[in-house]
């Protein structure tokens, strides 16, 4: 079902390709498609989370400044600076928190974590 990602292909065209799929439901067809259209994305949040997972305990520097992160929204900003979370497993309980947003926050650690050793 990789076809259905494509730009001008639908339902329709795939079934000329196996004519069983003929009988498929049109709200399935229609699923298929959407999903066919987000499994890339889908993939690579799946991987973005299980690399948090790995990084739960990472610990967040008590003056770790959530303003400078540009990727961030306001909302989780000032979400964050008042909660002041304790480790990467704290964050994700922040409402509103996405795979994206821990990863920025992650990269961002680790890039202070670098300076301040070097």
């Amino acid at each position: 079902m990789q076809f259905l990602a494509f730009p001008d292909v639908d339902f329709s065209l795939v079934t000329r390709l196996d004519d069983r799929l003929l009988d498929v439901a049109l709200d399935i067809q229609q699923q298929m498609g959407r999903e066919s259209l987000y499994v890339n994305y889908i993939q690579r949040q799946q991987k973005d989370i299980e690399l948090l997972r790995k990084d739960e305990a990472h610990p967040i520097p008590k003056d770790f400044d959530y303003d400078v992160l540009d990727g961030l929204s306001n909302e989780l900003k000032l979400k964050l600076s008042a909660a002041r979370p304790g480790t990467l497993a704290h964050v994700a309980r922040i409402d509103g928190m996405t795979p994206a947003a821990l990863t920025l926050i992650l990269t961002k650690i680790r890039q202070t974590g670098r300076k301040r050793s070097a």
